[in-house]
């Protein structure tokens, strides 16, 4: 499993669970499709290596998706390799 694969899972199972965890529906709801944007954008820049000065903007992206992951890191699917 891929960081983006274990990430994806994890929003999405946020998502269905979100009516039983939270009283802020729509809260949780904006925070699963924020972190969602941010895993789609690294995967669009972040993977292909651009180059340039974007390469800085990379890293950082890449940093930033580890971070998404660190809530998760007690699942049985998370690898502390992931960890930024």
């Amino acid at each position: 499993m891929t960081l983006v694969e274990f990430l994806l899972a994890r929003i999405a199972a946020d998502e269905a669970d979100f009516p039983a965890m939270f009283v802020d529906q729509q809260r949780v709801a904006r925070e699963c499709e924020a972190k969602r944007r941010i895993v789609e954008m690294w995967m669009a820049y972040g993977r292909e290596g651009i180059g340039d000065w974007r390469d800085g903007y990379t890293a950082a992206l890449e940093d930033v998706v580890g971070f998404l992951a660190l809530p998760y890191a007690d699942h049985p699917d998370y690898n502390p390799e992931w960890r930024p």
